[in-house]
């Protein structure tokens, strides 16, 4: 193993959203923090949508605090116990989450990026993913973590 003065990956940032793939990109980033010897920053990027009127009536969850308070919650869940793993304390911004991703790998001086893929079908094909954007604008290495096709169903045989 590598000691850290020599390690390839010094500093890892985990960007976790809140979908079901944020275990796997956290798994995925603990195993690579792990085997280098690397301090693991989880974060997450949310974001409030702009076309909401400043004077409209929004619930507390829309709200930058009620996002912060949200994810904090949810990510202190997901990260759970550091098995074997340093892990830094948890960030979230609020901001567009591919810009705001980039912004805190500069900031922690991260040497690989984690982000999770979705697929690339529909209104993401026209405008992105966010794993894509943070792919094409980032100066540091990216791992893009895919969720593993489930194994179809054995076919019956008739007859």
């Amino acid at each position: 193993m590598s000691t850290p003065d020599t390690a390839l990956f010094r500093r890892l940032l985990a960007a976790v959203d809140t979908s079901p793939r944020a275990s796997a990109v956290l798994a995925a980033a603990r195993e690579v923090a792990t085997r280098f010897g690397a301090r693991l920053h989880v974060y997450q990027a949310g974001h409030v949508p702009p076309d909401i009127p400043a004077a409209a009536p929004r619930v507390e969850d829309a709200t930058e605090a009620g996002l912060q308070r949200r994810a904090t919650e949810q990510l202190a869940a997901l990260v759970g116990s550091a098995s074997g793993a340093v892990i830094e304390p948890i960030e979230f911004d609020v901001g567009p989450p591919w810009r705001a991703i980039l912004d805190a790998a500069e900031r922690v001086d991260a040497d690989l990026i984690v982000v999770g893929s979705h697929g690339f079908a529909g209104i993401d094909r026209l405008i992105g993913t966010t794993a894509a954007k943070v792919v094409n604008h980032s100066s540091r290495s990216v791992l893009v973590v895919r969720e593993r096709p489930s194994p179809a169903p054995p076919k019956r045989r008739v007859g």
